[in-house]
């Protein structure tokens, strides 16, 4: 089975896109290097500190705000599997120059919030697992 491990240095498209779409945030924190205990001190934190402390946002319900915020928190520290095309294009076909397009507008999109499916709910779930 192919995973984000191995697809770091792929040039095939196809299964670079196929191993990101089966993977699930959770593959991408422990691919990341996120701890469960990184994020559940980072829960905690939202929970009983952040959130309820907060001076914006006032009329959201807490619940929503603190996942919100961890999700804010999650994806910017999530790496990237997708390889970066090389800088240097002289001397590149036109393909090579498609296919390096490609990789890079993945690359770029990867780590997006809409890209994943999960829940506060799935979170404590698998921070308790």
């Amino acid at each position: 089975m192919t995973t984000l491990n191995s697809i770091k240095h792929s040039r095939n498209i196809e299964e670079i896109t196929k191993v990101l779409g089966d993977s699930t945030i959770f593959d991408k924190m422990e691919f990341s290097g996120i701890t469960k205990e990184q994020v559940q001190e980072k829960l905690h934190y939202l929970e009983t500190v952040q959130v309820p402390n907060r001076t914006v946002l006032l009329k959201a319900d807490d619940e929503s705000l603190v996942f919100a915020w961890l999700k804010n928190w999650i994806h910017p520290k999530l790496k990237h599997a997708a390889p970066k095309s090389p800088r240097d294009k002289r001397g590149c076909s036109r393909k090579v120059l498609q296919i390096d397009a490609s990789m890079d507008s993945l690359n770029f999109y990867e780590n997006g919030q809409q890209n994943f499916t999960y829940t506060l709910d799935d979170i404590k779930n698998w921070i308790n697992s």
